[in-house]
């Protein structure tokens, strides 16, 4: 039997925090406060943003305008996720959009799962929701270990991944930017259903599948939507 290491770092499904009550006030200006993993610098996570700022424009609430967003970067890292939640809680924002909370918490622990897995040496490696700021170091891991990686997000196999498959980052951006507007129209929190994905992607690398020497059947590559060559 094949075995298959396990990484989980930080999970970064969007999770609402909403602070508000009552219907929306007219001519009020709202604050959110943004909590996310890192700043919107590649182009993949800038589009995500993107989508969700013209979320909320299509209901109404414009940047700049009847909404403010206040944005913190955690880079990874529990202790600053925590203060910068307790931070919006001082500021009083009307609502939290977060990325989760962290889980397996930084550096040190990536080092020691890593140390783990090489000790193990799996024919492969499922990396879980990990953050963003670790995935150079997994990817160089998973390389230097000869390791077909799998990741949940599309961005991994841009990077160098074997392949990818998960919710579509897009669209959970698109219906996050939905429920916040329901939040700021006056919905309460505890009446709105609990929402699962349902749009998915598959991204496969070629280019890393010929290094790995592996073959990728036709039955996965004709699913997938895209195929990096």
């Amino acid at each position: 039997m094949r075995r298959i290491g396990l990484v989980i770092v930080l999970a970064v499904s969007i999770a609402l925090a909403p602070l508000v009550t009552g219907a929306q006030q007219a001519g009020k200006v709202y604050r959110i406060g943004w909590l996310a993993i890192t700043p919107p610098t590649s182009p993949p996570v800038q589009r995500q943003f993107e989508i969700f700022l013209q979320g909320l424009r299509d209901h109404g609430f414009v940047e700049g305008q009847s909404v403010i967003i206040e944005r913190r970067y955690s880079e990874g890292r529990e202790d600053r996720h925590t203060a910068f939640a307790a931070e919006f809680v001082q500021m009083k924002v009307d609502l939290i959009v977060a990325n989760s909370s962290a889980a397996a918490r930084g550096p040190a622990d990536l080092d020691s799962a890593l140390k783990t897995i090489a000790s193990e040496r799996p024919d492969a490696l499922w990396v879980h929701l990990v953050a963003f700021p670790f995935r150079a170091r997994l990817l160089e891991f998973a390389a230097k270990n000869r390791l077909a990686t799998v990741a949940q997000t599309s961005s991994w196999p841009q990077y160098g991944a074997l392949m990818s498959y998960g919710a579509d980052p897009v669209d959970l951006q698109r219906r996050g930017a939905a429920q916040v507007a329901r939040i700021l129209n006056g919905a309460k929190p505890a009446d709105l259903p609990v929402e699962q994905p349902t749009k998915f992607e598959l991204v496969v690398n070629l280019k890393t599948a010929k290094a790995l020497g592996s073959t990728i059947p036709q039955s996965v590559l004709v699913r997938a939507d895209e195929i990096i060559q």
